[in-house]
């Protein structure tokens, strides 16, 4: 299901890269290596020139990093490194 997912939002959007976040990420090559397959299988050569399938940055804590990083925007705080 979730190669369906994909596949259907890779032709409306072709995007250069597809995230996949949350505890799902964690399955690592168990699900990257099939998933990626499949797709590059399934699509034609202008959607995968350039696809990557990718495991969210931050993991399972992606919803939760987003959430703040919105948060600090719309409230126009500046972090300083």
């Amino acid at each position: 299901h979730h190669a369906a997912a994909i596949m259907n939002c890779c032709w409306l959007l072709n995007p250069q890269a597809v995230i996949i976040g949350g505890g799902v990420a964690k399955a690592g090559d168990i699900l990257f290596n099939p998933l990626t397959a499949h797709l590059y299988a399934q699509l034609s050569a202008p959607f995968k020139e350039h696809l990557m399938i990718l495991p969210a940055r931050f993991g399972n804590e992606a919803g939760m990093v987003g959430a703040a990083a919105l948060a600090l925007e719309e409230s126009g705080v500046v972090l300083q490194p």
